[in-house]
């Protein structure tokens, strides 16, 4: 998942949207996956892109350790999975030609 940012924690401009609900997207694989490992480094090279972003409370959340059986975690992964759906729908729907539907 984040091969596809790369190295992007790195560079001096901001991530996108989709770029930061892709860091979210992993942080939730490494918590359901139980990864502490993975879950640090992470944390070690994702926080500070993310510190002043709408995201920073929910990167801090997922990547300290979280109870996956939490309702709380359970309701933040849902969110996050909710606008990775909301947005791919709004894509495919920009994509088709205009007067069809």
């Amino acid at each position: 998942m984040l091969e596809l940012l790369g190295e992007r924690w790195k560079a001096a401009e901001p991530l996108s949207e989709a770029e930061r609900r892709q860091v979210l997207q992993a942080a939730i694989a490494l918590a359901q996956a139980e990864d502490a490992a993975g879950a640090a480094r992470l944390k070690r090279d994702w926080a500070a892109k993310l510190a002043e972003t709408p995201e920073a409370e929910a990167f801090r959340v997922l990547t300290d350790r979280p109870d996956v059986r939490d309702v709380a975690f359970r309701r933040l992964a849902s969110q996050v999975a909710g606008v990775g759906e909301l947005e791919a729908m709004m894509s495919r729907y920009r994509a088709k030609p205009q007067g069809r539907s």
